[in-house]
């Protein structure tokens, strides 16, 4: 593997890591700063309600000598699953952008975003076979980019951490990527990066699952006792989880992971996974497939993040169930600024029907100035959600939004950046 050197970080910034959650519409994308410099790039995809705006500043980011460095290149990038709102979007996001008419943000005016960044090894799960290792991340050409060393990819590996098999998969771009060789795991972890601070903090970036079946007998249960079983579909529950890890502050990003892959992390890494600072809410906030009781219990995080989409209403993600289960953990952590978080209300939980709230809204006059169709027959919503309030349905489903001081964030209200230190 090509050596590779990060930026000239300042000495706070050498102390720890940076995430930056990125608003991708109805996706996944987080930019991993490590501390030495080097970066490392968790998903790429969306496939509804991406903006313009979020995605160039990503972009920019990346290209930021300040922040990401000279290297014009990545040290890795991590593909959870291929659901394509997760990887659909990475040869435009590593390669550039070239807009039909200039694009203006923050006082410049933009033609192209440019230079191509590289992506110097992809980690992946679920992969095709073995002359295509990729081929299940098809949508919009993803795999092309890197099979056509588009990006100077020099290495394609799939991570295999389950109950069964601990076992390294890997593609070299001197075979053309079309000679598969495996090696164990140890430990159950691949480390993908890991260093040492001035001041003597030892960091790392390892996989701990990948490539978890289904499992319909985890022996989880919700709040009332009844067990919690999740649709067939196996692309979520292999859905590699990551882990960061500095001095004794932790983070995890576990993409869509499942009730299934809860259950192996709880078994296999009850310790590497309990207390974190930092914990990704699985599948965008479904409490059909994921945040289990009992996980979110163990993980117990300082803070929580969320990546949906705006007005998410193709699944109504995220759900109050799995938010409050969070939630109710957050409570008892240090609260952080004021900010607007939505989730979506069965009509038990939201107590109405959508009939009444839409007499409700035609009766008031403000709301009536304000209401407008969404989507099909059933959907209504507020131009203006404000605070407190439902401010949306579809269907039986309502869509609530509050103000909360408790550290759960979601990309829907925009980028955001956290630290691990």
């Amino acid at each position: 593997m090509a050596d590779m050197k990060g930026t000239d970080v300042d000495d706070d910034a050498a102390e720890r890591f940076e995430l930056v959650f990125i608003y991708m519409g109805q996706g996944d994308c987080t930019l991993i700063r490590c501390p030495d410099g080097q970066v490392v790039v968790v998903d790429c995809g969306s496939k509804a309600y991406l903006e313009d705006e979020p995605f160039v500043r990503a972009q920019l980011l990346l290209r930021s000598k300040t922040w990401a460095g000279t290297e014009k290149k990545v040290h890795s990038l991590i593909l959870t699953h291929p659901d394509r709102d997760h990887y659909n979007k990475l040869g435009e996001f590593f390669w550039g952008t070239k807009f039909k008419e200039p694009f203006d943000i923050d006082g410049k005016s933009y033609s192209t975003i440019e230079p191509p960044i590289g992506v110097e090894r992809v980690y992946l799960s679920q992969s095709y076979r073995d002359d295509s290792p990729m081929g299940n991340y098809s949508e919009n050409s993803a795999n092309h980019w890197i099979y056509a060393n588009k990006l100077d990819t020099a290495a394609i590996y799939e991570v295999t951490i389950n109950d069964t098999k601990d076992e390294l998969k890997q593609w070299r771009r001197e075979d053309g990527f079309k000679k598969a060789g495996t090696t164990p795991i140890a430990g159950s972890k691949q480390v993908v990066l890991s260093g040492r601070t001035k001041n003597g903090k030892n960091w790392e970036i390892a996989i701990i699952a990948g490539n978890v079946p289904i499992n319909q007998k985890t022996g989880l249960k919700d709040e009332n006792g009844n067990a919690l079983t999740e649709p067939k579909d196996a692309a979520n529950a292999a859905s590699l989880v990551t882990r960061l890890s500095i001095d004794r502050s932790v983070a995890l990003l576990v993409g869509d992971a499942t009730f299934s892959t809860e259950r192996f992390l709880m078994d296999k890494h009850p310790d590497a996974i309990k207390e974190v600072a930092i914990a990704q809410v699985g599948h965008h906030g479904s409490s059909d497939t994921s945040s289990s009781p009992a996980y979110v219990k163990l993980v117990d995080p300082a803070r929580a993040a969320v990546s949906v989409g705006y007005n998410e209403s193709s699944h109504r993600l995220p759900r109050y169930k799995a938010l409050e289960r969070w939630l109710e953990l957050l409570d008892e952590r240090d609260k952080g600024a004021e900010h607007h978080i939505d989730y979506w209300q069965t009509e038990e939980e939201a107590g109405t029907n959508w009939e009444e709230q839409l007499e409700v809204w035609k009766k008031d006059p403000e709301d009536s100035k304000i209401l407008e169709k969404w989507g099909d027959k059933f959907s209504y919503r507020l131009s203006d959600p404000g605070d407190g309030r439902i401010y949306a349905f579809s269907g039986n489903m309502f869509l609530f939004r509050e103000s909360t001081r408790l550290q759960l964030e979601q990309t829907s209200m925009g980028t955001f950046r956290w630290t691990l230190a």
